[in-house]
């Protein structure tokens, strides 16, 4: 499928490796995902890759996620992630504090890890999309006001219009 970034029998080993397969440690599964899309960028015969834009935008969304995730102090997509999430929950009458942000985070993270292991590809956009809207609002609790990442993908307008 367009935007998907396949994945050999080596790599998939690796990233089973560093999370634990799957069950933690999702900053650096992520940090490994956009290290392994950013290297077949970098190679000077990819670079009229028909989906080389698709990647681009996964890209952007990994290197956000393995901040917000490993709660990355000078990462103002952290920062306003936190926050938009802390400040939903709060209003809507929820448990806002640093560990269930985190919490949110993981389950995110848990269901992304988990389909790219499953399928042995990295989904596009518009999926890895639904997986932290779908975690967040589902698994995690939140409303679609507590979910921050609406608002980051206005300042990406590429990767807005994924979906």
């Amino acid at each position: 499928m367009a935007g998907e970034f396949s994945l050999n029998a080596e790599q998939i080993n690796k990233l089973n490796e560093i999370t634990n397969e799957g069950g933690g440690n999702y900053a650096a599964g992520y940090d490994y995902l956009n290290q392994q899309i950013q290297s077949f960028l970098d190679t000077p015969e990819n670079t009229g890759h028909p989906d080389r834009q698709a990647y681009e935008n996964t890209n952007y969304w990994f290197r956000l996620a393995a901040e917000i995730n490993r709660n990355d102090p000078n990462s103002q997509a952290n920062a306003f992630i936190r926050g938009v999430t802390q400040n939903g929950r709060a209003f809507d009458g929820k448990t806002a504090d640093a560990a269930t942000v985190q919490e949110n985070s993981n389950i995110i993270g848990k269901a992304v890890i988990g389909d790219v292991k499953q399928f042995n590809r990295v989904p596009d956009i518009g999926a890895l999309l639904q997986h932290d809207v779908q975690s967040a609002l589902g698994q995690g609790g939140q409303t679609l006001a507590g979910w921050g990442g609406r608002v980051l993908l206005l300042e990406h307008a590429d990767v807005g219009q994924a979906r």
